[in-house]
């Protein structure tokens, strides 16, 4: 192959590569990542029975009424979303 054509390649590959990278983060951000919902109003928290877990109630008012069901690990204050409707 010639350097010229070589480069040609590169060049598509990386633009290839870059436009993939796009495509990856927004079907991510779109469908799998819940840190952009709403909070909403929270209407309740219930304690596990060793107090090492916390469930947050959420009421969110979008176009419809929404509850949001977070969970909160007290140890490491790490915070992941079960429910969302």
């Amino acid at each position: 192959m010639s350097l010229r054509l070589l480069k040609i390649v590169k060049e598509f590959v990386g633009l290839l590569a870059i436009i993939l990278l796009i495509i990856v983060l927004f079907y991510y951000f779109a469908f799998y990542d819940m840190s952009l919902l709403p909070k909403g109003k929270l209407i309740n928290e219930v304690y596990s029975h060793n107090s090492q877990y916390i469930s947050k109630f959420h009421i969110v008012e979008t176009a419809k009424l929404c509850l949001k069901v977070d969970i909160v690990n007290t140890k490491t204050y790490k915070t992941k979303t079960i429910y969302w409707s």
